[in-house]
């Protein structure tokens, strides 16, 4: 089956609305699903939901976005279908069987369930986690400093509470696709938890600027689509 779910963007954040009337965070950078009640009907499946995630509540973990959430949902859910993020139509497609869909493809491994994806940058490759929860998308400090600051993002983990960053406008190569990607820099503790998982970066929702994306866990790739 394939559902077709509309969605919009709350403080560069997707939110969907589940079949049971729920509110949902779409995070393929969490590897849990989260929730006020212990099971979320969506996409044709009724999945179980913990109560929480490193001791945070539903409530807590995306920081403050602007609108309630009631499920934060992970990679646990998300990795069981195909899922199309499509910009232009503001949708997302989500398929029990496989979707046939053309463009560039980027070969994806997993930390615990949670994508990682393979970027080159100031020519060096990288590894980064494709972060559906990310509004700000991350390198690390000496790759972010061979490139002029652009610009200041403020961001929220539950792990450190709200920071500010600066922003570097890097030129990156994504398979044979070219872009240029406004990243910042991460505290240094998740830093360090980022590069104890086998990552340089994050990889978040700005790439939606550019791109219609397709998350395939089950065949283990990412593809984007230029947008139209």
């Amino acid at each position: 089956m394939v559902y077709t779910i509309p969605y919009r963007m709350v403080d560069g954040h997707i939110i969907v609305t589940s079949e049971d009337g729920t509110i949902c965070l779409i995070d393929t950078g969490s590897p849990c699903s989260v929730g006020n009640a212990e099971i979320v009907m969506f996409a044709g499946g009724r999945h179980p939901l913990k109560p929480d995630f490193l001791g945070k509540a539903v409530d807590e973990l995306p920081g403050p976005i602007g609108v309630r959430i009631d499920v934060l949902m992970g990679a646990d859910i998300l990795n069981r279908y195909d899922m199309l993020i499509d910009p232009v139509r503001q949708v997302l497609v989500f398929s029990d069987e496989e979707l046939d869909l053309e463009g560039e493809a980027l070969p994806i491994g997993q930390a615990m369930g949670v994508p990682i994806v393979t970027a080159d940058a100031a020519g060096r490759r990288m590894k980064m986690f494709f972060d559906t929860g990310a509004k700000v998308s991350y390198v690390d400090e000496k790759t972010a400093n061979e490139y002029p600051q652009v610009g200041t993002a403020q961001d929220y983990y539950v792990t450190v509470g709200p920071f500010q960053t600066a922003i570097h406008r890097i030129p990156m190569l994504l398979g044979r696709l070219t872009i240029d990607l406004e990243c910042g820099t991460l505290p240094q503790s998740l830093q360090l938890s980022l590069a104890a998982a086998g990552a340089a970066g994050i990889l978040g929702n700005a790439i939606l600027e550019r791109f219609m994306v397709a998350y395939l866990p089950r065949r283990e790739r990412i593809i984007l689509m230029k947008r139209h």
